[in-house]
């Protein structure tokens, strides 16, 4: 009851969590002790306590966890380690295909190894499990252009975009579409984009110099 107190006060108490899950464990409450390990393991993770949250999410394992999977890939990651990360990304992946958060950090995994193919693969399919959300659209652009891909880092940075103002999120907006128009200058509905969000956050004289421009284009 104390340490569930002072976590209903602090939830970031980790020593107070670290002795809940114990007590959890030692009364044969396995779930909530998985749940508590986990939550624990994540939360020194987020802190950058990474080598502090592997014997957490080595218990959550052992207390048949899949996310603890996902956890351990990250604390792996963050240390460098990429082929234990990469085991512990795909094991989650038997278990959750559309596991999104393994999938981005899979595809970062094999960008920073130089796989830039693999990369595009995995930020791929988390960008089919989440196709509203416009940061996977976002990398995936980035490693497009890593690659030398102009066009097609363009076009995602444009879908990007137009989920952001959908957001009314207009500043991203505009630099996604800035970003489009430099890699692809004859783009035209790029531009047009560009001189709409201009004209909607009311800066009409830097919406009517885009617009020449494309006036330039269709000439």
């Amino acid at each position: 009851e104390c340490f569930q107190r002072v976590l209903a006060f602090k939830p970031e108490h980790h020593e107070a969590r670290a002795n809940l899950a114990e007590i959890y464990l030692r009364r044969g409450s396995d779930s909530e002790a998985k749940k508590e390990f986990l939550t624990l393991a994540q939360s020194l993770v987020d802190a950058g306590e990474v080598d502090r949250a592997i014997p957490h999410a080595q218990k959550a394992l052992q207390l048949k966890s899949i996310e603890a999977h996902y956890v351990l890939g990250l604390i792996y990651f963050k240390r460098g380690n990429y082929a234990e990360s990469e085991r512990s990304f795909q094991e989650i992946l038997r278990f959750k295909v559309g596991h999104t958060g393994a999938l981005v950090h899979l595809a970062q995994l094999r960008a920073a190894q130089g796989d830039l193919d693999g990369a595009l693969a995995a930020m791929g399919r988390a960008v089919s499990t989440e196709p509203e959300n416009p940061a996977h659209l976002e990398s995936l652009a980035e490693f497009y252009l890593k690659k030398g891909s102009k066009k097609d880092a363009a076009g995602n940075y444009l879908q990007a975009a137009e989920l952001y103002l959908k957001q009314r999120l207009l500043d991203k907006a505009q630099d996604l579409i800035q970003k489009a128009t430099e890699l692809d200058p004859q783009d035209r509905q790029a531009r047009q984009k560009l001189a709409d969000v201009l004209a909607q956050r009311g800066q009409r004289s830097e919406a009517s110099r885009v617009l020449e421009k494309l006036g330039d284009l269709l000439a």
